[in-house]
């Protein structure tokens, strides 16, 4: 994990183990978010009150909507989602994501370490594209950088790497010193850098941002 050539918050590079994990392969659309409003156990993103998203959840109709990342929606409201997809399900650690984005590789990006991306992520630099509009990396995982940031379960801690365990690390337990939770992999308008397979955001959990979605976890030995 992390990167000598990022951010303080990158560093150090270090090892770490995770047990056995199932990932989805693409990050959480409009139409499966839909599903679970419908039911009553999610709420509404909240670009569904402007002019240009619909009004109801039964107005959204359309191939392109429907593979769209669902955004707007809080880690809390992700939490949800993951509630309501069954037991087991939850969002991924942040060394989970990490580990997934890289693809077997140690490099900046999936596919290297040159900016240069060749198609091999989403980021069309002005709205958010349908999932699976790039190619994938070596575990045919999509978007896993660009499109939208990510919610991952962990509490952020900008030092955290300076004393992170071994094995399976979920961040920083203490609540009050650090409310924020990590968001990781970049979205359709960000710069190059801000893509890598380290870098490292965070927001805090009520908050609904237009460029951050998520997808969901499940470990593959129940615990």
């Amino acid at each position: 994990m992390g990167s000598t050539a990022g951010q303080r918050d990158e560093r150090p590079v270090h090892r770490v183990h995770v047990d056995s994990f199932y990932i989805s392969e693409t990050e959480v659309t409009i139409w499966e978010y839909l599903q679970c409003v419908k039911d009553g156990a999610c709420r509404m993103p909240f670009w569904w009150n402007r002019h240009y998203f619909p009004k109801k959840a039964d107005d959204i109709s359309g191939e392109v909507w429907l593979r769209l990342p669902v955004t707007g929606v809080s880690w809390d409201d992700a939490r949800s989602y993951c509630k309501w997809k069954g037991p087991g399900y939850r969002l991924p650690t942040e060394a989970e994501w990490e580990y997934a984005a890289r693809g077997k590789t140690d490099s900046e990006y999936f596919w290297g370490d040159k900016a240069d991306s060749s198609g091999l992520y989403t980021s069309t630099g002005n709205m958010v594209s349908p999932v699976k509009s790039a190619r994938p990396n070596r575990f045919g995982l999509y978007d896993m950088l660009g499109n939208v940031w990510e919610w991952c379960q962990d509490r952020y801690d900008a030092h955290y790497y300076e004393k992170s365990p071994a094995e399976n690390p979920t961040g920083p337990l203490d609540t009050k010193k650090y409310p924020y939770r990590v968001i990781r992999g970049g979205s359709w308008n960000e710069y190059m850098w801000n893509i890598r397979c380290a870098n490292r955001n965070y927001g805090e959990s009520f908050r609904r941002f237009d460029g951050v979605g998520f997808r969901i976890c499940k470990s593959a030995v129940a615990k």
